[in-house]
């Protein structure tokens, strides 16, 4: 559903390494509540999601560093896989700087992205899209089986017995929470997130040039990420889940706090908060757009001169 997204690969770079350690926790967490109704609910509410024809999304995450905010970022996704298509918009915002582009996908349709200073809509061809889809496809191995992720999310799951509580509310539908503290947190999994917050620090992975030839907005904003090289630990975590009565899901939060040391040994509290709404479950349409008479420019992400 972040198909705006994934154009903005230089944001990402910052977080998806934290938002890594949620999403080995959650990984940890459900395995470690398993036979628990807590959990049960939870993966009942996931299965049948992924069931959904339809739906649409609210997507909000914010990044902060000691309480100041460095990132925030904001999408509003409409998915419809039966009719294979996608629509919504991305909003990026570091510091002063705001970047908010819309985007319309199709199968075996042009992507077509439009900046919300400009006119001109920018597409990328259903051509190009099908021909670095084969590439990555015909590049990649084959990645681990369900019953070796299982296995990994055993082996960090430790002694997570019984963490996820569920609680009914007064409509019939329910919430599922998992709280950790720092102590609660497998060895491995803060050894995995402290390594991945040392690479997002690195000036030299954070600065990647840009391809020649693509708007400037085409690479997101970059947070200016504090270099941590020092005492990172994951400090908290926690995932706060919405079911329906219908045993829908209607949402989560997650939200991850990190501690760590930069080189001058100046102390930081990296917080991230990623909030998600669901809405629309069968019943949401995407948007279409028509490019006659408008102002069209055709994108080469190559960045070689090839179309």
């Amino acid at each position: 559903m972040n198909m705006g997204l994934k154009k903005n690969g230089k944001v990402w770079k910052t977080a998806v390494p934290l938002a890594l350690g949620g999403v080995l926790l959650v990984s940890s967490g459900m395995s470690a509540m398993a036979g628990t109704s807590g959990y049960e609910a939870y993966k009942a509410a996931l299965k049948q999601q992924h069931t959904v024809q339809s739906v649409t999304a609210d997507v909000k995450m914010v990044l902060k560093d000691n309480s100041q905010p460095l990132w925030q970022a904001a999408q509003h996704v409409k998915l419809d896989k039966a009719g294979h298509r996608a629509s919504g918009e991305v909003e990026l915002q570091e510091g002063a700087e705001t970047e908010r582009v819309a985007f319309f996908a199709g199968a075996e349709e042009d992507l077509v992205f439009k900046n919300s200073t400009e006119e001109t809509y920018y597409v990328v061809s259903e051509d190009e899209r099908a021909g670095r889809k084969h590439h990555r496809e015909s590049g990649k191995e084959g990645g681990p089986t369900a019953e070796e992720l299982e296995g990994i999310v055993d082996a960090l799951a430790g002694g997570l017995k019984q963490q996820m509580t569920l609680e009914t509310k007064p409509d019939g539908g329910s919430q599922v929470e998992l709280q950790l503290s720092a102590a609660q947190i497998p060895p491995a999994v803060q050894a995995l997130g402290a390594l991945a917050l040392k690479y997002a620090g690195d000036g030299e992975h954070r600065h990647a040039p840009g391809k020649e030839g693509l708007p400037a907005w085409f690479g997101g904003t970059e947070p200016d990420l504090p270099a941590l090289t020092q005492d990172i630990r994951i400090e908290s975590f926690r995932l706060t889940a919405d079911i329906a009565p219908d045993g829908m899901l209607q949402g989560q939060v997650v939200e991850l706090k990190v501690d760590g040391k930069d080189a001058a040994g100046a102390e930081h509290e990296l917080a991230l908060t990623a909030q998600v709404a669901l809405s629309g479950h069968n019943a949401t349409a995407a948007d279409t757009v028509e490019l006659d008479g408008k102002q069209v420019r055709t994108l080469d992400l190559h960045g070689d001169g090839r179309k």
